[in-house]
Protein backbone atom coordinates (compact mmCIF):
# COMPACT_ATOMS: atom_id res chain seq x y z
CA UNK A 1 0.00 0.00 0.00
CA UNK A 2 1.39 3.20 -1.17
CA UNK A 3 1.91 5.93 1.91
CA UNK A 4 1.59 9.37 0.63
CA UNK A 5 3.73 12.40 2.00
CA UNK A 6 4.82 15.47 0.78
CA UNK A 7 9.05 16.03 -0.41
CA UNK A 8 10.71 18.52 1.47
CA UNK A 9 12.19 21.58 -0.50
CA UNK A 10 14.42 24.08 0.30
CA UNK A 11 16.10 26.90 -1.45
CA UNK A 12 19.26 26.45 -2.15
CA UNK A 13 19.23 29.23 -4.63
CA UNK A 14 19.43 29.24 -8.64
CA UNK A 15 20.03 25.41 -10.11
CA UNK A 16 23.60 26.57 -11.53
CA UNK A 17 24.07 27.67 -7.45
CA UNK A 18 23.16 24.47 -5.95
CA UNK A 19 25.18 22.47 -8.97
CA UNK A 20 28.06 24.63 -7.72
CA UNK A 21 27.30 23.59 -4.33
CA UNK A 22 27.10 19.81 -4.95
CA UNK A 23 30.02 19.66 -7.11
CA UNK A 24 32.11 20.92 -3.83
CA UNK A 25 30.03 18.77 -1.62
CA UNK A 26 30.89 15.78 -3.85
CA UNK A 27 34.61 16.81 -3.24
CA UNK A 28 34.60 16.93 0.32
CA UNK A 29 32.61 13.33 0.40
CA UNK A 30 35.26 11.60 -1.22
CA UNK A 31 37.63 13.30 1.32
CA UNK A 32 36.23 11.66 3.87
CA UNK A 33 35.74 8.04 2.54
CA UNK A 34 36.50 6.03 -0.43
CA UNK A 35 36.17 4.43 -3.09
CA UNK A 36 33.04 5.55 -4.37
CA UNK A 37 31.30 2.27 -4.26
CA UNK A 38 32.25 0.64 -0.46
CA UNK A 39 29.66 -2.47 -1.37
CA UNK A 40 31.53 -5.24 -2.78
CA UNK A 41 29.96 -4.70 -6.90
CA UNK A 42 32.18 -6.31 -9.38
CA UNK A 43 32.96 -2.99 -11.65
CA UNK A 44 35.17 -5.09 -14.05
CA UNK A 45 31.93 -7.48 -14.48
CA UNK A 46 31.02 -6.37 -18.44
CA UNK A 47 27.06 -5.21 -18.45
CA UNK A 48 26.44 -3.70 -15.23
CA UNK A 49 23.56 -1.95 -15.04
CA UNK A 50 23.81 0.83 -12.05
CA UNK A 51 21.15 3.68 -10.97
CA UNK A 52 22.28 6.82 -8.88
CA UNK A 53 18.74 8.42 -7.32
CA UNK A 54 18.71 12.10 -6.55
CA UNK A 55 21.70 12.73 -9.02
CA UNK A 56 21.41 15.99 -9.99
CA UNK A 57 23.65 16.87 -12.89
CA UNK A 58 25.22 13.03 -12.49
CA UNK A 59 28.44 14.00 -11.28
CA UNK A 60 28.88 11.01 -9.22
CA UNK A 61 27.86 8.36 -11.50
CA UNK A 62 30.78 10.63 -14.25
CA UNK A 63 33.44 10.16 -11.73
CA UNK A 64 32.29 6.50 -11.20
CA UNK A 65 31.86 5.44 -15.21
CA UNK A 66 35.73 5.36 -15.28
CA UNK A 67 36.09 2.37 -13.22
CA UNK A 68 33.16 0.66 -14.48
CA UNK A 69 33.81 -1.96 -17.49
CA UNK A 70 32.23 -1.41 -21.06
CA UNK A 71 29.51 -1.78 -21.87
CA UNK A 72 27.36 -0.17 -18.91
CA UNK A 73 24.36 1.19 -18.73
CA UNK A 74 24.35 4.01 -15.71
CA UNK A 75 20.97 6.09 -15.10
CA UNK A 76 20.61 9.14 -12.55
CA UNK A 77 17.48 10.32 -11.48
CA UNK A 78 16.45 13.37 -9.54
CA UNK A 79 12.93 15.38 -9.07
CA UNK A 80 14.50 18.48 -10.63
CA UNK A 81 15.24 17.79 -14.34
CA UNK A 82 16.59 21.40 -14.64
CA UNK A 83 19.75 19.28 -13.19
CA UNK A 84 20.39 17.00 -15.95
CA UNK A 85 23.46 17.65 -18.06
CA UNK A 86 22.47 19.15 -21.73
CA UNK A 87 25.37 18.00 -23.34
CA UNK A 88 24.37 13.38 -23.71
CA UNK A 89 27.06 11.79 -21.94
CA UNK A 90 27.91 7.76 -23.37
CA UNK A 91 26.40 5.57 -21.70
CA UNK A 92 24.42 7.39 -19.05
CA UNK A 93 20.85 8.48 -19.28
CA UNK A 94 18.40 10.18 -17.06
CA UNK A 95 15.09 10.60 -15.86
CA UNK A 96 12.58 12.45 -13.51
CA UNK A 97 11.94 10.12 -10.32
CA UNK A 98 10.17 11.51 -6.95
CA UNK A 99 11.71 9.38 -4.39
CA UNK A 100 8.06 9.86 -2.95
CA UNK A 101 6.38 8.30 -5.72
CA UNK A 102 6.12 4.54 -7.00
CA UNK A 103 9.31 3.83 -9.37
CA UNK A 104 8.11 2.78 -12.92
CA UNK A 105 7.35 -1.26 -13.23
CA UNK A 106 10.42 -1.41 -16.11
CA UNK A 107 13.22 -0.58 -13.39
CA UNK A 108 12.09 -3.24 -10.83
CA UNK A 109 14.50 -5.80 -10.42
CA UNK A 110 16.63 -4.28 -13.09
CA UNK A 111 20.15 -2.99 -11.37
CA UNK A 112 23.37 -4.29 -10.37
CA UNK A 113 24.04 -1.23 -8.27
CA UNK A 114 21.69 1.26 -6.94
CA UNK A 115 23.45 4.09 -4.87
CA UNK A 116 21.69 7.15 -3.36
CA UNK A 117 23.95 9.70 -1.15
CA UNK A 118 22.34 12.38 0.55
CA UNK A 119 18.49 12.09 -1.16
CA UNK A 120 16.63 10.44 1.52
CA UNK A 121 16.42 13.92 3.79
CA UNK A 122 14.00 15.04 0.91
CA UNK A 123 10.99 12.41 1.38
CA UNK A 124 9.61 15.14 3.70
CA UNK A 125 6.54 13.33 5.41
CA UNK A 126 6.92 10.09 3.38
CA UNK A 127 8.03 7.04 5.68
CA UNK A 128 11.72 7.17 4.70
CA UNK A 129 11.47 3.56 5.00
CA UNK A 130 8.96 3.19 2.38
CA UNK A 131 11.78 4.75 0.04
CA UNK A 132 14.39 2.70 1.43
CA UNK A 133 11.97 -0.44 0.39
CA UNK A 134 11.00 0.78 -3.16
CA UNK A 135 14.55 1.81 -3.88
CA UNK A 136 15.23 -1.93 -2.75
CA UNK A 137 12.67 -3.25 -5.16
CA UNK A 138 15.20 -1.73 -8.37
CA UNK A 139 17.77 -4.19 -7.21
CA UNK A 140 18.45 -7.20 -9.47
CA UNK A 141 18.85 -10.82 -7.11
CA UNK A 142 22.14 -10.30 -6.40
CA UNK A 143 22.77 -7.15 -6.67
CA UNK A 144 23.67 -4.24 -4.06
CA UNK A 145 22.24 -1.04 -2.91
CA UNK A 146 24.65 1.42 -1.01
CA UNK A 147 23.02 4.21 1.00
CA UNK A 148 24.87 7.41 2.12
CA UNK A 149 23.47 9.68 4.38
CA UNK A 150 25.24 12.17 6.76
CA UNK A 151 24.03 11.99 10.72
CA UNK A 152 23.97 15.61 12.28
CA UNK A 153 22.72 13.98 15.35
CA UNK A 154 25.96 12.41 16.02
CA UNK A 155 27.47 15.80 15.66
CA UNK A 156 29.70 15.61 18.77
CA UNK A 157 29.22 19.54 19.57
CA UNK A 158 27.24 20.06 23.14
CA UNK A 159 27.59 24.19 22.60
CA UNK A 160 28.31 27.15 20.51
CA UNK A 161 26.83 27.53 16.79
CA UNK A 162 27.45 23.88 15.57
CA UNK A 163 25.05 22.47 18.03
CA UNK A 164 22.62 25.28 17.68
CA UNK A 165 22.09 24.26 14.10
CA UNK A 166 21.78 20.70 14.88
CA UNK A 167 18.96 21.92 17.47
CA UNK A 168 17.63 23.43 14.69
CA UNK A 169 17.38 20.66 12.21
CA UNK A 170 15.54 18.68 14.76
CA UNK A 171 13.34 21.54 15.20
CA UNK A 172 12.80 22.22 11.89
CA UNK A 173 11.96 18.92 10.15
CA UNK A 174 9.75 18.06 13.78
CA UNK A 175 7.88 21.45 12.84
CA UNK A 176 7.50 19.66 8.79
CA UNK A 177 6.28 16.78 10.19
CA UNK A 178 9.44 14.89 8.67
CA UNK A 179 12.17 12.41 9.90
CA UNK A 180 15.80 14.01 10.33
CA UNK A 181 17.73 11.00 12.70
CA UNK A 182 16.83 8.71 10.68
CA UNK A 183 20.89 7.29 9.57
CA UNK A 184 21.00 4.91 12.08
CA UNK A 185 17.98 3.05 10.94
CA UNK A 186 19.60 2.58 7.61
CA UNK A 187 20.96 -0.88 7.71
CA UNK A 188 17.76 -2.37 9.90
CA UNK A 189 15.75 -1.21 7.01
CA UNK A 190 17.68 -2.76 4.68
CA UNK A 191 17.84 -6.53 6.93
CA UNK A 192 14.00 -5.75 6.84
CA UNK A 193 13.54 -5.49 3.79
CA UNK A 194 15.37 -8.97 3.70
CA UNK A 195 18.71 -8.09 1.89
CA UNK A 196 21.69 -9.89 3.29
CA UNK A 197 25.78 -9.08 3.62
CA UNK A 198 24.14 -5.98 5.16
CA UNK A 199 27.43 -3.46 6.37
CA UNK A 200 27.55 0.04 7.95
CA UNK A 201 30.70 2.06 7.73
CA UNK A 202 30.65 5.31 9.77
CA UNK A 203 33.00 8.05 8.16
CA UNK A 204 33.61 11.73 9.41
CA UNK A 205 33.18 14.18 7.29
CA UNK A 206 35.35 17.43 7.82
CA UNK A 207 34.29 21.16 7.56
CA UNK A 208 36.48 23.92 7.58
CA UNK A 209 39.83 23.94 10.34
CA UNK A 210 39.08 19.83 10.64
CA UNK A 211 40.18 19.25 7.25
CA UNK A 212 43.66 18.46 6.75
CA UNK A 213 43.66 19.95 3.37
CA UNK A 214 43.48 23.30 3.25
CA UNK A 215 41.93 23.28 -0.21
CA UNK A 216 38.79 20.87 0.54
CA UNK A 217 38.70 23.37 3.62
CA UNK A 218 37.70 26.11 1.88
CA UNK A 219 35.37 24.39 -0.39
CA UNK A 220 33.61 22.68 2.61
CA UNK A 221 33.10 26.45 4.49
CA UNK A 222 31.42 27.29 1.09
CA UNK A 223 29.34 24.20 0.86
CA UNK A 224 27.92 24.43 4.39
CA UNK A 225 27.57 27.98 4.17
CA UNK A 226 24.86 27.89 1.20
CA UNK A 227 23.45 24.70 2.96
CA UNK A 228 22.84 26.23 6.23
CA UNK A 229 21.50 29.65 4.54
CA UNK A 230 18.97 27.67 2.92
CA UNK A 231 17.90 25.59 5.89
CA UNK A 232 17.57 28.75 8.32
CA UNK A 233 15.76 30.79 5.57
CA UNK A 234 12.91 28.08 5.14
CA UNK A 235 13.01 27.46 8.98
CA UNK A 236 12.15 31.42 9.55
CA UNK A 237 9.55 30.76 6.58
CA UNK A 238 7.85 27.98 8.33
CA UNK A 239 8.18 29.78 11.85
CA UNK A 240 9.95 27.49 13.85
CA UNK A 241 9.43 27.37 17.70
CA UNK A 242 12.49 28.13 20.00
CA UNK A 243 14.42 29.73 17.15
CA UNK A 244 14.14 33.94 17.04
CA UNK A 245 14.46 35.34 13.65
CA UNK A 246 17.21 37.07 14.62
CA UNK A 247 18.84 33.86 15.46
CA UNK A 248 18.22 32.04 12.04
CA UNK A 249 19.73 35.75 10.50
CA UNK A 250 22.87 35.27 12.56
CA UNK A 251 23.19 31.19 12.68
CA UNK A 252 25.39 31.10 9.43
CA UNK A 253 28.03 33.54 9.70
CA UNK A 254 28.17 32.47 13.32
CA UNK A 255 28.64 29.23 11.74
CA UNK A 256 31.34 29.96 9.56
CA UNK A 257 33.02 31.52 11.92
CA UNK A 258 33.25 28.41 13.87
CA UNK A 259 34.09 26.55 11.51
CA UNK A 260 36.96 28.46 10.21
CA UNK A 261 38.43 28.71 13.85
CA UNK A 262 37.47 25.84 15.39
CA UNK A 263 36.01 23.44 12.50
CA UNK A 264 33.65 20.19 13.08
CA UNK A 265 33.22 16.51 11.92
CA UNK A 266 29.51 15.14 10.61
CA UNK A 267 29.50 11.80 10.67
CA UNK A 268 28.39 10.22 7.67
CA UNK A 269 26.36 6.64 7.54
CA UNK A 270 27.27 4.35 4.83
CA UNK A 271 25.30 1.49 4.07
CA UNK A 272 25.27 -0.78 2.36
CA UNK A 273 23.57 -4.80 1.34
CA UNK A 274 22.79 -7.85 -1.35
CA UNK A 275 19.87 -9.23 -2.68
CA UNK A 276 19.40 -12.37 -2.17
CA UNK A 277 19.25 -14.99 -5.58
Amino acid sequence: MAVEGTPMKYDFGPDEEEIHRLTIQHECFKSAYSPLVLAPVDLTKPGLRILDSATADGLWLRDLQPTVATPHSLVGTDINPNFFPRTPTDNITFQVQDITKPWSAELNGQFDLVHSRNGLAGCGSFPISEAVKNLVGLVKPGGWIQLVEMSFEGVEDTSGPMYEFKCLLDAFFTAAKAQWNFASHLDGWLVEAGLADVEVKIAQLPYGKACDDEEIAKKSLYAFRLGSVAVCGAAKGMGVESFTSEQLDSLPERLDTYLTEQGSKVPVVCVWGRKPL
